[in-house]
């Protein structure tokens, strides 16, 4: 274990049930015994959050994704407006069936009773703000992932794709040892970086890195190349290395899929409770960049999305849409022309992923984080021993 990390103490007395004492921007969740900045205060709305219906299966076996307001929508034919973002004239569609084709392409998105059309042009991180009159303006990010092989679950994260809902143990014990990794990576950032981390950012650095096996954060990428990239590549368990895959069957295509999210949080300040002053801006609590607090994740374009549970739960229904597009060599060449075709990395073959990322600028983090991180594993380990096996078995 290398030097990083023997002050950092605040991990150690929370789960000891010790008053840690002054932690800076950090205040103490004293129900979950975990650090957090001030402004990861979660709004509930009122009423609560909106109603997701989840993938639907269409005749023929394929899916659509059915996000809050989107089944009444289209099965019924309620619409308000067509909106479209600000300077940008796309066009209204013609009729129903060019509607029902926007959102299939994803080119579009139902919410709060309108259709929202997608901008064309690129805006930082993917990230758009949508100004409705009359309303609330609310930001959405487009984001993609990809899958080198079919699998049943797109939204689900790792942690969460071997428990069955309702099921509380086993999320229970993996929250206890993210909590107390996430408390140590806060205190080291403050004190190295004097960078204090949301708990998106936290977790996102252990699920980006794989310092303590799988976490309930969806990594996601603003870069369509980065995903297709993931998708043609298997990686060996817990490495960062991988094989261009090799096309098992006519049925193992390759998914690139686009998610968008609406990010969660207030537009508008706060006014502070007491003992505190002031008003405070808050952050969205279930779409943050990566790039500010890893070096790979920002060469990855990389975002952490949380929100979502078992069975592609979407928890507080901000996924607006999910399109895949299919990719297979023989059976289905032409799957990915809509977004770009097949990336020349493909031609690589025998190429590592190693290799890949050197060709793309993808470099390894500083030795500081890679050190950094090797001591929180240890030290998780050494506090919940049982947890080592949990991380090799992942």
């Amino acid at each position: 274990m290398s030097d990083l990390l023997p002050k950092i103490t605040w991990a150690d007395q929370l789960l000891e049930g010790a008053d840690p004492g002054d932690c800076g921007p950090y205040v103490v969740n004293d129900n979950l015994r975990r650090l957090m900045v001030l402004g990861e205060i979660h709004a509930q709305p009122e009423g609560g959050y909106p109603f997701s219906d989840g993938f639907q299966v269409l005749p023929g076996g394929r899916r659509i994704w059915a996000g809050p307001g989107m089944v009444d929508m289209f099965r019924n034919k309620k619409i308000g407006l067509v909106r479209a973002p600000e300077n940008e004239d796309l066009g209204a569609p013609s009729d129903w069936f060019e509607l029902q084709r926007l959102y299939a392409t994803g080119e579009g998105f139902p919410y709060e009773g309108d259709f929202y059309l997608l901008p064309n042009r690129k805006y930082r991180e993917n990230m758009f703000t949508h100004h409705p009159p009359g309303r609330e303006s609310f930001t959405t990010f487009v984001g993609y992932r990809g899958h080198a092989h079919p699998f049943p679950t797109v939204l689900t994260p790792s942690a969460l794709r071997h428990i069955r809902p309702g099921e509380v143990e086993p999320y229970l014990a993996y929250k206890r040892v993210e909590g107390y990794a996430t408390n140590l990576l806060r205190e080291a950032y403050l004190r190295l970086r004097d960078q204090p981390l949301l708990d998106l950012q936290a977790v996102g650095i252990l699920q980006h890195h794989h310092t303590i096996g799988a976490t309930d954060v969806l990594d996601l990428t603003y870069d369509i190349e980065v995903a297709k990239l993931f998708a043609l590549v298997d990686f060996e368990p817990l490495s960062d290395d991988g094989q261009i895959k090799e096309f098992r069957g006519e049925d193992d295509y390759s998914s690139v899929f686009q998610i968008v999210v609406r990010s969660l949080g207030r537009d508008q300040p706060m006014d502070l409770p007491p003992p505190y002053q002031g008003r405070l801006q808050l952050l969205p609590y279930n779409v943050f960049p990566l790039s500010v607090v890893t070096e790979s994740a920002d060469r990855e374009r990389g975002f952490g999305v949380s929100g979502f549970g078992p069975d592609d739960m979407d928890n507080y229904g901000t996924v607006l849409n999910i399109t895949e597009w299919r990719y297979h060599p023989r059976s289905n060449p032409e799957g990915w022309d809509a977004i770009g075709g097949v990336p020349d990395v493909q031609r690589l073959a025998p190429a590592t992923w190693a290799e890949k990322r050197r060709l793309l600028g993808l470099a390894p983090d500083a030795h500081w984080l890679e050190d950094l991180l090797s001591d929180v594993r240890q030290r998780v380990w050494s506090r919940f021993p049982w947890w080592q096996a949990t991380f090799l078995n992942d």
